[in-house]
């Protein structure tokens, strides 16, 4: 039997953050199954992949990465905020281009969008969770040891 444990805010961001890994490579994984079944001209399953796998990750990293913007500015530092804002510009941008490109039925682009430009942005995105989780282990603000509350 599995026992319930509670984590603080910083156990849990941490714990996001340590496994961010896995999440990202999860991500990548779908996406080059998209872009792969848009190049074998299976556009319905294609866009099936990016509405069911691809924008529900997208949109927890999205979430994530933006309540640490918000909520944990002080705990980040001005520097590695803006770090992260420059990454997260960068998945915006991936974003807007594929939306341009399915809108456009231009599924050749698609594909590379989600085979080359995301892959990117995400493996630079990635590079800055290190840094986030060190300033999170060595934050003095007190409230990240309280227990966070889970929906």
């Amino acid at each position: 039997m599995n026992e319930k444990k509670d984590l603080t805010v910083r156990e849990s961001t941490i714990f996001v953050l340590e496994q961010s890994a896995e999440g990202f490579e999860v991500l990548k994984d779908s996406m080059l199954v998209a872009a792969t079944a848009f190049e074998q001209d299976n556009n319905t399953t294609a866009i099936e992949i990016i509405n069911e796998k691809v924008t529900p990750c997208l949109a927890d990293l999205c979430r994530f990465c933006g309540t640490l913007q918000v909520y944990y500015h002080d705990v980040l530092g001005e520097k590695t905020v803006l770090k992260l804002t420059e990454k997260l510009k960068k998945i915006e941008q991936n974003m807007n281009e594929i939306i341009s490109a399915l809108e456009d039925e231009n599924f050749i682009d698609s594909a590379d969008i989600l085979r080359y430009d995301f892959s990117n942005s995400l493996d630079d995105l990635a590079t800055i969770f290190p840094l986030i989780k060190e300033t999170f282990e060595q934050s003095n603000r007190e409230d990240l040891d309280k227990f966070a509350q889970l929906f």
